[in-house]
């Protein structure tokens, strides 16, 4: 599954969208709440493991508009438990599966987000921040591993009642090669 948006779409919102949003009414310095669901694709192969998995992810934010077009956010992303491939090498020294396991994988977030009004109900968004995150792997003889990776989020807002509104989102968190496709409820107040 790749999330990747073509260049051109990209390009087109980036240019045509900060025009467009300039004509829209603006409530200053809001704050906001949201919470996502999803499923998140992992996918890592290491000396001594390998996941090639999907679960089910949540992800808690808040945000913060500092002007008409731009969010900071924050957050906590419980991206799954992921079906773990525990390796050792053989007698021919080959890496071959020894056990499988379930890893759980978690992540700190922070992004800006630059987002428009479009027609008065739509609000495409794209966030580019950063992820501290953190796998716990089963076994003592695995280390866990954290680091902080850049993140890319490209969004779709709809307003469904006055301050509350249903994003669809799409994230990835570079170096840890997890990519996430996600439906929540953001309520401004």
């Amino acid at each position: 599954m790749s999330f990747r948006p073509p260049a051109r779409l990209l390009g087109l919102l980036l240019v045509a969208c900060p025009a467009m949003a300039w004509s829209q009414p603006w409530e200053p310095y809001s704050w906001h709440l949201a919470l996502e669901a999803g499923e998140t694709q992992l996918d890592i192969s290491k000396d001594n493991y390998r996941i090639d998995d999907s679960d089910t992810s949540l992800h808690l934010m808040a945000g913060y508009e500092i002007t008409r077009n731009i969010n900071i956010v924050g957050g906590y992303m419980d991206l799954g438990r992921f079906a773990t491939d525990l390796l050792v090498e053989d007698e021919d020294g080959d890496m071959v599966v020894d056990d499988r396991r379930r890893t759980s994988v978690s992540a700190w977030t922070a992004h800006v987000e630059m987002h428009w009004s479009l027609l008065g109900f739509l609000h495409p968004n794209v966030g580019l921040g950063a992820a501290r995150w953190r796998l716990d792997m089963p076994d003592g003889q695995y280390d866990d591993t954290q680091d902080t990776a850049p993140m890319l989020r490209l969004g779709l807002g709809i307003d469904v009642a006055p301050n509350s509104r249903l994003d669809v989102t799409v994230q990835e968190i570079s170096r840890l090669n997890a990519r996430t496709a996600a439906l929540g409820l953001r309520i401004t107040f």
